[in-house]
């Protein structure tokens, strides 16, 4: 998904859709920048800890059942790239295009049968766990007992971690968000602790939350 570049931001940023949901949270509620100076080493923890695919795909049932979605999306990202990546406003950031490039359109061969299915499986198993652990174990550490990390409104890391829970959430198949505690579950196969059911609850409230997700993605 290509969106427009937000003030100061050139070339043309290619950003995955759940940017939008903190595109549309910051129009509607502001953040303070002393906030969002303080949470910024907050979230690069977070981000580090795991980042999620854009869908898991582990065998083959998986891999014919997000086919559709896995196409359209990559597609659509390595054509803006690669359309983008020429002009000359983007000379100076040829590094990020190539990067970007090579590591989307690996993903892409992976749905257009270029590519071995096997050894992509075996990571995913692997990325699956990482995620698993990290949702069951670390991530807690970071979740108020009700609210948001970043008080009674979102703060910056709440919009990356609400964007990226939402993610894991369709990728574990929930279609809606009454959908997602029950496909955590039956995912991670375990029950899914009390602070991610409260923190799913108070984004999932929210009309610009449901405006962004009226489907998971």
């Amino acid at each position: 998904m290509f969106l427009e570049p937000l003030s100061g931001l050139q070339p043309p940023s290619l950003l995955p859709q759940s940017f939008s949901l903190k595109v549309i949270l910051i129009r509607e509620e502001g953040v303070h920048q002393s906030q969002v100076r303080q949470s910024r080493a907050h979230r690069n923890s977070t981000r580090r800890q795991s980042r999620p695919q854009h869908c898991f795909i582990r065998d083959d049932d998986e891999h014919k059942a997000k086919f559709e979605l896995g196409m359209g999306f990559l597609g659509g990202r390595q054509a803006a790239l690669e359309k983008y990546s020429v002009h000359p406003e983007a000379e100076p950031h040829k590094s990020f295009y190539d990067e970007r490039i090579a590591a989307n359109g690996a993903f892409l061969t992976l749905y257009q049968g270029k590519s071995s299915k096997d050894d992509f499986f075996a990571k995913s198993h692997a990325h699956f766990n990482n995620i698993a652990t990290f949702f069951k174990g670390p991530l807690l550490s970071y979740l108020p007992e009700s609210g948001f990390i970043g008080g009674e409104i979102p703060g910056e890391d709440d919009y990356h971690l609400g964007a990226w829970l939402t993610r894991i959430a369709a990728s574990v198949g929930a279609k809606n968000k009454d959908d997602a505690i029950p496909a955590f579950e039956k995912g991670f196969g375990e029950r899914v602790p009390a602070k991610i059911v409260s923190y799913w609850k108070a984004w999932t409230e929210r009309p610009s939350w449901i405006k962004v997700y009226p489907e998971l993605h």
